[in-house]
């Protein structure tokens, strides 16, 4: 199956659909979801991813492109599931839409949160080296995404036992 997104505008309107390897290789705007993965004791699920964007980076949960014809909170279902195997998406809360830019990648990221996951998470070994529940106060080195997603949290005042 070709992977093809929409890229969009500043507005969000969709401009064309292209494969995900022209649009990450031109740099096209399009669209991404993000979903931060909390255990009870308000701890969060990080990673480190062997492929993409973050490809030996260290992440907050999930994250990657939202497909066309996808809306995000589908993406964000899938790839919960087809990176850590959780099953758990009418559990999602939408936080925010924001924009980000950097070097590598120009999108319009949908956050999402889980929280009060009590499952373990199994993670896909072809996508994830490593991962684990770690305190807020203890997750240093998230690629800049990450971090910008922790601080919509905070602003929105997402409820984790850190940000009270």
């Amino acid at each position: 199956m070709k992977e093809v997104v929409d890229v969009v505008d500043l507005h969000d309107n969709i401009v064309c659909q292209k494969s995900l390897p022209a649009v990450l290789k031109e740099g096209l705007l399009h669209r991404y979801a993000v979903v931060m993965l909390f255990n009870p004791e308000g701890e969060l699920f990080v990673c480190r991813r062997l492929k993409g964007y973050f490809a030996g980076s260290l992440e907050g949960s999930v994250a990657g492109p939202v497909f066309s014809g996808e809306i995000a909170s589908d993406a964000a279902s899938r790839l919960l599931h087809e990176c850590l195997g959780v099953c758990s998406a009418k559990q999602l809360s939408f936080v925010s839409r924001f924009g980000f830019l950097d070097d590598s990648m120009r999108v319009l990221v949908s956050l999402f949160v889980l929280r009060d996951f009590k499952k373990n998470v199994e993670y896909d070994a072809d996508e994830v080296k490593s991962g684990s529940f770690l305190p807020l106060k203890k997750v240093s080195g998230l690629h800049p995404l990450f971090v910008k997603c922790l601080e919509m949290m905070k602003k929105f005042k997402v409820p984790a036992k850190d940000f009270l």
